[in-house]
């Protein structure tokens, strides 16, 4: 077996307003969550030069399987089964918290992280001006993030208790 690890984040103010305003999307990722599955061994790349081997896919939907044993499914994307133009694989899964906040699961393999972080499917920019405008946040934006945070640990927790294994 593998070992994993867990990102969590809170979309900033800026890519909220940016997704919903200017883009009009939903905004069903404001609490995120990220599993990235590590320590099997490297692998070469696939069709495409995306890093791929048997099993990713079944163990990314394994971890798919946990999260909705906590909480209700509302929306899912394969893009391991069908990746996108870019090359991007993830699993992403929209769940409905007990208190009605959405939480987007994002589930990959360690090859599929690098590739999206650094590789062709990488969208630094974006990132970077998200985290620019994090930081000049408001004291207002500020309190809400924490409480969001400690929203976002307790579920977090709860979701590694029922991976039932240590994260790295």
């Amino acid at each position: 077996a593998g070992s994993y690890r867990v990102e969590a984040r809170l979309k900033s103010a800026a890519s909220l307003f940016e997704k919903v305003a200017l883009r009009g999307k939903r905004a069903d990722d404001l609490l995120g969550l990220r599993v990235v599955l590590d320590g099997y061994r490297e692998y070469g790349e696939a069709a495409g030069g995306l890093p791929r081997r048997a099993g990713d896919h079944s163990r990314c939907l394994a971890v798919r399987q946990v999260a909705g044993r906590l909480w209700g499914e509302v929306a899912f994307s394969d893009y391991i089964a069908s990746p996108k133009a870019n090359g991007y694989c993830s699993l992403h899964s929209t769940y409905a918290l007990p208190s009605g906040t959405p939480l987007e699961l994002q589930v990959r393999t360690g090859a599929m992280h690098r590739h999206a972080e650094s590789g062709p499917a990488a969208h630094s920019a974006y990132k970077a001006g998200a985290a620019a405008d994090a930081a000049a946040g408001s004291a207002a934006e500020a309190g809400w993030e924490a409480a969001s945070c400690r929203v976002a640990r307790r579920h977090w927790l709860g979701f590694l208790r029922c991976l039932g294994r240590r994260p790295r």
